[in-house]
């Protein structure tokens, strides 16, 4: 079991509340996290590592409490924004992380490096955003996590670099079966190529779980159950409220 979250709850003075969210993500599993801006996701992904305390419910990654720090090493995070140290050359950047994690790979990063023929003595922060999302990922897969967690990395980039990530991702996940991906994205057609699994929020409530395999096999595109889903939701909600 990679991940397994039950009745979790999230909520914020602004009135937004995440949950309750029940759902198991086990090793092998690469779930598309789908919803609105504001939805929820970012939350969810902070929520799993350990970045925020819930509210309620019950939350464990990797068998033990979110924010552990013997668990910490076995998760890979990537997002939209890659801050990293910008002075930092990306091999300075790898030596770095190399004394933080045990099960750092320096040969698999400088292999990775060479392969998309990224300069280690470039600065960080002087890459192009298609180089800083590439070292991203490449700095979190580089320490071997069991648990990827992908918050909108590829939104605005060009379909080539999009493409070099979904294939890392599934050479990595070839390479390690016991793996797992939650990756959450707006580009539905790049979670169509690679996730086994989706899971869709909508204003804070889990709208859809199920396999991938059973979404296509239906006859739906995945943005079309997207909508079906929300709509369903919605207008389940509005038939429950009362008449003025």
């Amino acid at each position: 079991m990679i991940c397994e979250v039950q009745d979790l709850c999230k909520s914020y003075p602004s009135g937004f509340c995440l949950g309750p969210l029940t759902f198991k993500i086990n090793g092998g599993d690469v779930v598309g996290l789908i919803g609105e801006n504001g939805s929820g996701k970012t939350t969810l992904i902070r929520l799993l590592m350990g970045v925020l305390k819930r509210d309620s419910g019950r939350l464990q990654v990797l068998g033990r409490k979110t924010g552990m720090t013997d668990i910490k090493g076995n998760i890979g995070y990537v997002d939209e924004e890659s801050i990293l140290y910008e002075w930092m050359s990306t091999r300075l950047l790898g030596r770095f992380l190399s004394h933080l994690y045990r099960r750092w790979d320096a040969a698999a990063f400088q292999n990775y490096l060479e392969r998309f023929g990224i300069d280690p003595l470039q600065q960080f922060g002087k890459l192009s955003r298609g180089n800083k999302l590439r070292v991203s990922v490449l700095l979190a897969l580089a320490r071997h996590p069991k648990f990827i967690l992908m918050d909108e990395p590829t939104s605005g980039l060009d379909p080539m670099v999009r493409r070099e990530l979904l294939v890392l991702l599934k050479e990595y996940l070839k390479a390690d079966a016991s793996a797992a991906v939650l990756f959450s994205s707006h580009i539905i057609s790049d979670l169509e190529k690679i996730c086994t699994r989706v899971i869709m929020l909508d204003a804070g409530k889990l709208i859809l779980d199920q396999p991938l395999t059973i979404t296509v096999s239906g006859g739906d595109v995945l943005e079309e159950l997207y909508f079906k889903s929300v709509a369903k939701k919605r207008n389940a909600s509005h038939s429950h409220q009362r008449p003025y």
